[in-house]
């Protein structure tokens, strides 16, 4: 009989999200040894670090988040004084994070629950963290600018928002240079009288107005000739006549001069009746020429005025166009910041690069809303569910009791520091710090800060490429 198949069942696949199961740090700043273990099959919910002032509840929360945060996370002057080395080893579902401090460097590693070592530790804690996890209460109180950096880092946009801004501020440059030369322009062209209706387009040419007048000089002169000539004919017609009382022998030759001349007279005068008198026209251009001057100046301004007139229209036409670049500019600006996807509704980066909740900037939003938007960033991150608050004395029962159910609902593990222990409940996990160590703690087992042979210094971690936050 054929044996039947063997069925096997697939285990359900465990959830890739990670929390805190193991905490144990020493010599971190006040701490001297911590040692905190949470319940793997609830991990879930709150863990409120409490104690007095100067104690080390701060100090619990910076070494968790030297752990997980990166280099850049590491407080300044992270190991206890007196004392040259310290650890935090941070314990999750699937991984063993250790930071070394020692006076000179820290070392991290990363290794998986079975011992083998995880190549780019950092790389991987990049991947589960956020920097709203490291406080996201914080978010509310940055800067605008460093608040909207943030964000659009976390959750980028589908432009390059720092060329944008470039391409805004260069394009803003030109409209302002184009807008000055356009001034310039209006107040240079106030300055001139506007031409009259009738000023000519050209300048009178004194020098051709000469040129006409010398030519009808000569006809006048040749006129004046003309006339003397005349004149003086008649006046020996009349001495001849004269002559003739006194001399009748000369009667025949001086009547053939009488003759002669009468008839050279009538030519001459022939001539000069054919000849226009130009005396009007030399008066006219006499008047002219002490006009030309006058006019000229005013043709002068008249082309002047055009000239800026036409240098106005284009620096006009080139400010209207840099107004529509701009335009252009700021439109994809804002349409690339509307299409951009944040894990808040109504959660948004405006014109001036401000966050705004519903329209209404976070610093003016209120507390309950902080602590959701806070909250609800720092858990878009669904790989890494931790998350601490340092400032939880700000926090009132219901902004608690909100954070609770935040926790409880997105299976998150939130670190929170306050001065007094909860009263208990479900979901809350009560650490009491007390001189730099929690109550019922031991010291760490072993001489966790001697170095392995596996553990090397920590590179430097490279400088970030550009991100398009710029504003």
């Amino acid at each position: 009989m054929a044996k039947e198949a063997e069925v096997k069942e697939e285990a359900p696949k465990e959830s890739t999200a990670q929390h805190i199961i193991g905490l144990r740090a020493e010599n971190v700043k006040r701490l001297t040894a911590v040692d905190v273990k949470l319940d793997p099959k609830a991990p879930s919910g709150l863990v409120i670090v409490s104690g007095k002032n100067a104690n080390g509840k701060s100090s619990v929360l910076d070494a968790i988040s030297a752990a997980l945060g990166g280099k850049g996370a590491v407080v300044e002057d992270p190991i206890r004084k007196g004392k040259d080395k310290a650890f935090v080893v941070v314990e999750t579902e699937t991984l063993v994070i250790k930071r070394h401090f020692t006076d000179k460097d820290s070392y991290l590693k990363v290794t998986a629950k079975n011992g083998d070592k995880i190549p780019n530790p950092q790389k991987i804690l990049d991947e589960l963290v956020t920097a709203f996890a490291i406080d996201p209460m914080a978010f509310a109180k940055m800067a605008p600018k460093d608040r909207a950096k943030l964000l659009l880092t976390t959750f980028p946009v589908k432009l390059d928002l720092e060329a944008n801004a470039e391409a805004i501020a260069e394009a803003e440059e030109e409209r302002t240079v184009a807008g000055r030369e356009r001034k310039k322009l209006l107040a240079r062209i106030e300055e001139i009288e506007k031409p009259a209706e009738d000023t000519p387009d050209a300048e009178i040419s004194v020098s051709d107005l000469a040129k006409q007048m010398g030519e009808i000089e000569k006809v006048r002169i040749r006129r004046e000739e003309a006339l003397a000539n005349a004149t003086d004919r008649m006046r020996l017609v009349g001495a001849l006549e004269t002559k003739i009382e006194d001399a009748k022998k000369l009667i025949a030759s001086y009547e053939q001069q009488i003759e002669e001349h009468k008839a050279e007279a009538a030519e001459s005068k022939k001539l000069a009746d054919s000849i226009q008198d130009p005396k009007a026209q030399l008066e006219e251009l006499k008047t002219k020429i002490q006009d030309a001057e006058g006019i000229n100046a005013k043709v002068r301004e008249k082309r002047r005025y055009n000239e800026i007139l036409a240098e106005g229209k284009k620096a006009r036409e080139t400010l209207d166009g840099w107004d529509v670049k701009v335009k252009a500019l700021r439109d994809e600006r804002a349409k690339a910041l509307t299409e951009a996807k944040f894990p808040v509704d109504g959660l948004a980066v405006d014109e001036a690069g401000g966050v705004t909740f519903k329209g209404v900037p976070i610093e003016q939003c209120a507390t309950s809303e902080k602590i959701r938007i806070g909250l609800a960033l720092a858990s878009a991150n669904d790989k890494m569910k931790v998350i601490l608050i340092r400032e939880g004395n700000d926090l009132d029962d219901d902004a608690m009791a909100a954070v609770l159910d935040f926790a409880k609902q997105n299976e998150i593990q939130i670190w929170i520091e306050r001065i007094h222990a909860p009263e208990g409940g479900e979901g809350q996990t009560a650490v009491i710090i007390s001189n730099g160590s929690n109550i019922g703690a031991e010291d760490a087992d072993g001489d966790h800060t001697k170095l392995g042979k596996d553990d090397e210094p920590e590179k430097a971690p490279k400088k970030p490429k550009k991100q398009d936050t710029m504003f």
